[in-house]
């Protein structure tokens, strides 16, 4: 299964947007499962009809069986107030989501991680898993001006992914392009 994650820790630039686009397109032809890792719920509210029992603190918490598809669709796994416990064992937390998505993997193509906008472990855990990475940006002089982008390799190994993390954590780290333009 292709682990897809939405990530920025700038809000409005379009993570949520794009990954319920994204889950709509590859749901024509693929199991896809979504995970919404934002306590907003923006995701889970726009795709309500295909909300899962399983909640996103389940998958950090123990093991879980996540309910397969039997043919292309989405399946949601919906943010809940248990993602608010996950500062408390950052690491087991992560590796247990880790083992849930992975057993997940024989029922579903494609996993899409839609994270908040903040620099927590739910937005920067999953990068040491995740096989995708997008990160939307806004281009505006602001964005320019604050911060310097760093195209980045994909990782090859877990050790190589938390060294990528390390060196880049703090920096807008982007691996596809814009998402919103200035007109004019």
């Amino acid at each position: 299964m292709k682990i897809l994650q939405i990530t920025n820790r700038k809000g409005g630039v379009g993570k949520t947007t794009i990954a319920c686009h994204a889950a709509w397109y590859f749901g024509e032809s693929k199991r896809v499962l979504f995970v919404e890792l934002d306590t907003q719920r923006n995701a889970s509210r726009t795709l309500q009809p295909h909300k899962s029992r399983v909640v996103a603190s389940d998958l950090l918490n123990g093991s879980v069986e996540i309910p397969g598809l039997p043919g292309p669709g989405i399946k949601v796994i919906s943010a809940d107030d248990g993602l608010k416990s996950v500062s408390i064992d950052p690491a087991r937390h992560m590796v247990q989501m880790r083992r849930n998505l992975e057993a997940a993997g024989a029922n579903y193509e494609v996993c899409i991680l839609d994270t908040a906008p903040s620099a927590d472990t739910l937005n920067i855990g999953p990068l040491l898993f995740a096989s995708h990475v997008l990160a939307p940006i806004e281009l505006n002089v602001t964005v320019r001006a604050g911060s310097k982008t760093f195209l980045v390799p994909k990782a090859k190994s877990s050790d190589e992914a938390m060294k990528l993390v390390q060196d880049h954590l703090g920096k807008a780290v982007v691996r596809v392009g814009l998402t919103q333009y200035p007109v004019g």
